[in-house]
């Protein structure tokens, strides 16, 4: 099924305007990159997330959107810890929480990206960075239904680095 969504996709390419191409090639890619990961195309995945670019300023429908929603555009990161390039997986997840407003970047950063960092950070010992990252994730989330394993993991994870 995904692979027909990205079928159609990249029969749409041609047809974008110019204004909107590389904000619509930039969604292809995350499409393409994310589906190469579930398929254990980890190499494909990272060489296709390299290659594809943000653009810097998309068209006022996207900014908006892409704000107001953010979605998950973190293949890079999840494919470089896959391949178990933790320091790269880190810079790429730093990257994304970065806001760029020269580069027009203003959107809003994902929650779970916090999550994320905070495993990779307490993964190679860095327990204060790790201790940050789920404070913040926990802070966002204080709120969020109960249960949720991301928000149950964080919990005691943070229990465990507050442990001496």
């Amino acid at each position: 099924m995904t692979r027909s969504r990205l079928a159609e996709v990249e029969a749409f390419l041609p047809k974008v305007s110019f204004s909107y191409k590389a904000y619509v090639s930039f969604l292809h890619d995350l499409l393409k990159g994310e589906i190469l990961l579930t398929e254990g195309s980890v190499d494909k995945a990272i060489d296709v997330m390299e290659k594809a670019s943000l653009p810097g300023r998309p068209p006022l429908i996207q900014t908006i959107i892409g704000f107001s929603v953010p979605f998950m555009k973190d293949v890079l990161a999840r494919a470089y810890k896959e391949k178990g390039q933790i320091d790269k997986a880190i810079a790429e997840y730093e990257r994304l929480m970065t806001i760029r407003p020269e580069q027009g970047r203003w959107t809003l950063i994902h929650p779970r990206y916090h999550y994320q960092l905070g495993k990779l950070y307490d993964d190679k010992g860095l327990k204060d960075k790790a201790r940050k990252q789920f404070q913040k994730f926990l802070e966002i989330w204080k709120d969020a239904d109960p249960g949720l394993p991301e928000v149950e993991d964080a919990k005691k994870r943070l229990a465990g680095l507050d442990r001496p």
